[in-house]
């Protein structure tokens, strides 16, 4: 059973002022009262979640809005810029005074420069868009994930102690919603893709057949029923608010790929505002459960599809080439070249 955390009382009262005062904030101004949907109840929009994608991943991105561009799906780049390499100090002062060398070289491009400059041709003529946030909008937008990053599972993971990840590498349903909730007109489904996913085929093909089989469906995801084990590491990384509310009463599912209603990610908004979080793969689906969602099996799984899965970039070659059969049409997980 996870176990509840403390909450300091040290500045309690103007701690929970600033609390306060950003919770009305977003609540006054993106709150699913005041966004309205759109006229067309059946919009759909695809995000790819990343932080510094490849090329092999820009280009299955450029792809991606080719295929849906006659569905109408909007596409989005959400970019997490927390981690941007610095450009190192300048040297200039102590080149003025040693002999002529060869000229330094100039700093990397960021992600975000990287992602602008490929997908330049797409952005400009609106088939891509971008939106670029890091943990500090994150936090700014819903304060409980201050807490969150004091967790000790959390701290004490490899990943967080190397200081290499933010927390939108664990709490997509935050991440996403910094992009949703800022929208002036909301699509009514958003398909979230992690940017090493690869689609043997259009993903026209997914759209459609995620709308003739799971419907109007709040959540689309792989493992709508499965239940974490007492060994899985992110199983105490939630705040005391969730533990409260569901207690051990969590399911878990891959979220390589999902779709959100417009219901689900409102919802999730809210509850992130009133401090009811954790590790996002537990998140989604115990919210859809507990609350009555409906949640639907994600369709065209291949092999592998799954957060240790490997696929080179001569394997994809060889599944992409494959127009028919069992390999085609299918999701992969993960393409990590």
């Amino acid at each position: 059973r996870p176990q509840k955390q403390h909450i300091r009382l040290r500045g309690k009262k103007q701690h929970a002022s600033i609390e306060m005062a950003s919770i009305l904030q977003y609540m006054r101004t993106d709150s699913p009262a005041t966004v309205p949907p759109s006229d067309n109840n059946d919009t759909h929009a695809l995000v790819f979640r990343c932080h510094d994608p490849t090329p092999a991943a820009l280009q299955r991105i450029a792809a991606a809005a080719d295929q849906l561009q006659q569905a109408r799906v909007a596409v989005w780049v959400s970019l997490d810029t927390t981690h941007v390499p610095e450009e190192p100090p300048s040297l200039l002062p102590i080149l003025q005074h040693s002999p002529p060398r060869k000229k330094r070289r100039s700093a990397p491009p960021t992600p975000a420069q990287k992602v602008r400059r490929t997908l330049s041709g797409h952005i400009a003529r609106g088939a891509i868009r971008v939106h670029e946030y890091d943990e500090a909008d994150m936090v700014r937008r819903y304060p409980v994930l201050r807490d969150l990053k004091r967790n000790s599972r959390l701290q004490e993971s490899e990943e967080f102690q190397r200081g290499t990840h933010s927390l939108a590498w664990g709490l997509h349903a935050e991440a996403l919603n910094a992009w949703y909730q800022s929208l002036e007109r909301k699509p009514s489904f958003v398909w979230c893709f992690e940017d090493d996913v690869g689609f043997s085929g259009s993903l026209e093909t997914l759209v459609d057949s995620a709308k003739r089989d799971c419907g109007d469906a709040d959540l689309v995801t792989a493992d709508v029923k499965l239940r974490p084990s007492e060994a899985w590491w992110w199983l105490d990384v939630h705040s005391t608010a969730f533990a409260e509310r569901y207690g051990d009463d969590v399911y878990i599912s891959r979220e390589h790929v999902q779709r959100f209603s417009m219901r689900l990610l409102d919802r999730l908004h809210v509850l992130s505002l009133q401090r009811v979080t954790c590790w996002s793969e537990a998140l989604v689906p115990t919210i859809a459960h507990a609350e009555g969602f409906v949640v639907a099996e994600l369709p065209r799984l291949g092999t592998p599809f799954a957060h240790d899965g490997r696929v080179t970039a001569q394997e994809w070659d060889h599944i992409t080439e494959s127009h028919a059969g069992r390999r085609a049409d299918r999701l992969y997980h993960a393409l990590k070249f």
